[in-house]
């Protein structure tokens, strides 16, 4: 369970004591990734939001910064509380989802760095079997390939991220899917000045992320829920979303009215998956004509 600690509120009357849900979290993974942030925002927006109902909070960010492997596994030895990671089966049986997306799929959304010569490949594709006429490259055990071969399209792997973008750069595959919050930037910091971002196509699966505590701990996983559907219901997890510099950076340079979307389905979610639930998920139409 998450832990309880008593502190003193003094009141005219005496002293009385209140208890404070301590929620303990990791650090972002890369220390200073400001897209990463955002997940440290809408963690306290939902405990703003469940405080009338739950009671006070604070948070404690643990000094070791975590990849996601060993933050589930600190979550289960009851070292940390919390962890917002994109979701997988395994990472559902591992620990208790809070089935709502924290990005509304937006990691699902996928542009492509293309080599600037191949720029009229893209222009000439109309439908996904024209796509899965050409050939895209991605990490070798990344869900996303899984995802893009599931719905017929040709991928080939490479265990290296870096030796990705040499493959583009000299023309031996036509196309690495990024997310668009990744893609622009990755191209700022590559070495290759040959490669741009497709300006054409716009791939878009559900991808949830969600906040996940350990299992048994239903206290904070009802409260983190509550705490979401309440700013969903008063507009402030929309206003979030779409007022974080990163994100408004993207879904300016995405200029999706310009593209084609095509639209993929996503085997590795679970039935648990609230695809039902419209509000919870960002829309294409959500996106155009955002400046």
């Amino acid at each position: 369970m998450v832990r309880l600690f008593l502190f003193l509120v003094l009141f005219s009357f005496g002293l009385q004591a209140a208890p404070v849900t301590v929620i303990r979290h990791v650090p972002p993974e890369e220390g200073v990734d400001i897209r990463k942030l955002y997940f440290k925002d809408l963690l306290v927006l939902a405990l703003e939001k469940s405080k009338k109902k739950y009671g006070e909070y604070l948070l404690d960010q643990v000094s070791t910064p975590m990849y996601q492997a060993r933050a589930f596994k600190s979550l289960e030895q009851n070292q940390i509380d919390v962890v917002w990671s994109m979701t997988s089966n395994q990472r559902e049986e591992q620990a208790q989802a809070v089935y709502i997306p924290l990005m509304k799929g937006l990691l699902g959304y996928r542009v492509f760095i293309i080599h600037r010569d191949k720029r009229d490949l893209f222009n000439n594709v109309g439908s996904l079997q024209d796509l899965a006429d050409l050939s895209a490259i991605q990490g070798h055990d990344w869900p996303d390939t899984k995802i893009l071969r599931h719905n017929g399209l040709k991928v080939i792997t490479d265990f290296k991220y870096l030796a990705i973008f040499d493959h583009i750069d000299r023309g031996r595959y036509d196309y690495f899917p990024r997310g668009v919050l990744e893609a622009w930037e990755e191209l700022a910091s590559t070495k290759h000045n040959h490669l741009m971002v497709d300006p054409n196509i716009l791939l878009v699966y559900p991808a949830p992320v969600y906040f996940f505590v350990r299992k048994g701990d239903d206290a904070l996983a009802e409260r983190l829920a509550f705490g979401l559907k309440q700013a969903h219901e008063d507009g402030s997890f929309d206003h979030l979303l779409f007022s974080h510099p990163v994100h408004k950076e993207a879904f300016k340079k995405l200029a999706v009215s310009h593209r084609q979307v095509f639209y993929l389905s996503n085997p590795l979610l679970s039935d648990k998956t609230p695809l039902n639930e419209a509000s919870y998920w960002l829309s294409v139409e959500q996106l155009t004509g955002m400046k």
